[in-house]
């Protein structure tokens, strides 16, 4: 990629309900442009998620960038 491409990915979230138990908020999201070794953080603007410690099929992922 150059300067002035883009890209596209999707975020997979397992959203859970406030105060709901076993689930967690995150502050703050670190995201690493293609191409850079320095992350982006941004504050976290979406509710709660289930919290997936140990998990074999979580609900939370990012799919393939591109």
């Amino acid at each position: 990629m150059g300067p002035g491409d883009s890209t596209d990915f999707t975020l997979n979230l397992g959203m859970a309900k406030n105060n709901e138990e076993g689930s967690w908020k995150p502050q703050t999201v670190a995201v690493t442009p293609p191409n850079e070794t320095t992350a982006l953080t941004l504050k976290w603007p979406w509710g709660p998620l289930i919290h997936q410690d140990g998990a074999t099929h979580p609900t939370t992922f990012v799919n393939p960038i591109g």
